[in-house]
Formats: structure tokens, sequence, C-alpha cells
């Protein structure tokens, strides 16, 4: 199979259950920094693998993503690209 010959360093990982993994690992983020703004009274969207806050909670998120990827022993985040500031929302 010519795709584990070029992907050879991942392809342990071929037909494994590794998806199934990091979905839920995925999903224990996501609730996570969830249940963290449910329990400061910040109403929290979410969108595939990103979150909507008003923009004056943005800081609460970052540090509430932070925290859930130590919970669960990850020693890197996921970039965090806000898509409107203060400025920009008027």
């Amino acid at each position: 199979m010519a795709y584990r010959k070029k992907h050879s360093v991942i392809s342990d990982f071929f037909f494994s259950d590794s998806a199934l993994q990091l979905q839920k690992l995925e999903s224990q983020l996501c609730e996570s920094v969830i249940q963290q703004c449910l329990n400061q009274g910040i109403t929290v969207l979410t969108i595939h693998d990103s979150f909507v806050v008003d923009w004056q909670y943005e800081e609460f998120l970052i540090r509430a993503m932070r925290i859930a990827c130590e919970e669960d022993g990850l020693s890197s985040m996921p970039l965090i690209v806000p898509v409107c500031t203060k400025a920009s929302a008027g």
C-alpha cells in the first residue's frame, strides 16, 4: 500500500481507533469549556471546533480553553484567532 509507505510516520494509526480517541478528547475539551462558561453565567455557542462568546469574555474563554487542555494533560493548545474584537464590534 503506497500510502502507508508515503506516510510511514503515522501509518501505525491507520485502521485503528485513534480517530475515535481524538474525537472523545475533543468532546471532553469542549464540554469543559462550556461548563466553565456556564458556571460564570457566560453564554457560549459552539460551531464545530470553535467557540463564540461576547467580545468582553474573550480572555475568559482563552483561560477556559487553557484550563481544559491542562486538565486533559495536553502540553499545547490550538491557535486562537479572534474573529471580532471590541474595536471591530463597534
